[in-house]
């Protein structure tokens, strides 16, 4: 496992080593080290310490994914708003972590973040109209591609994996950041996936096979 912190306050690199099994880490302080490293490296997660970045969340992440675009992302921020960081998700973070927060969920965060993008490699599933290519990260509904961000083509893929079945709001949060004891903090962020899917599945052409479940869940509709 290889990973890139961007840790100005050293929060992260003193303890993460000894709870990962990393191969390498590179812990920067400065942003243009962390750029440097993120242009020259390949990584399997990216840690970046937002809690003093004073720029656009959402520009952040896109020029963090336009060098690593295969590698999972997870922002710790203090005092972002549920906007930011929607539109990071858009954008393509993974996930997010606020402060103050348990070394140990951030590792179990980035052990499960890792073990999916590692996990989508190869093959190709197809269901109806939709066809992902796993091996290059592409979705394609009646043969026209549609960009979604690694948590959306996670989602996606859980959903049809799981069709037919009623999925628990609590079960995709501890499914997206491997901890079943954030699921409060985390619903926001769930609903924003599960919202932009939806909206760019049926824009694309798909028909509306992800239904809610009013006060349990969502159910992927299918025969």
């Amino acid at each position: 496992m290889k990973i890139l912190i961007w840790d100005r306050a050293r929060r992260v690199i003193n303890e993460i080593g000894q709870l990962l099994p990393v191969e390498r880490i590179a812990s920067v302080e400065s942003y243009e080290d962390f750029l440097k490293h993120a242009q020259a490296h390949g990584f399997d997660c990216v840690v970046a310490d937002l809690s003093v970045y004073n720029g656009s969340v959402a520009s952040f992440v896109e020029n963090i994914k336009q060098h690593q675009p295969s590698a999972g992302l997870i922002l710790i921020c203090s005092a972002t708003s549920l906007e930011e960081k929607v539109e990071a998700l858009r954008a393509g973070a993974d996930d997010f972590l606020s402060i103050p927060f348990e070394m140990t969920e951030l590792a179990a965060r980035i052990f499960a973040l890792v073990r999916r993008v590692r996990a989508m490699t190869h093959s190709d599933l197809s269901y109806k109209e939709i066809r992902i290519s796993l091996d290059g990260k592409l979705v394609f509904i009646n043969e026209r591609e549609l960009s979604l961000t690694r948590k959306e083509l996670e989602l996606l893929l859980y959903f049809i994996q799981h069709k037919n079945s009623v999925v628990s709001k609590e079960n995709l949060v501890s499914f997206l950041s491997g901890n079943s004891q954030q699921a409060a903090g985390n619903m926001d962020i769930l609903y924003a996936h599960i919202k932009n899917l939806k909206k760019k599945l049926v824009g694309a052409g798909c028909r509306p096979y992800l239904k809610t479940v009013y006060g349990i869940g969502y159910k992927w509709e299918g025969v």
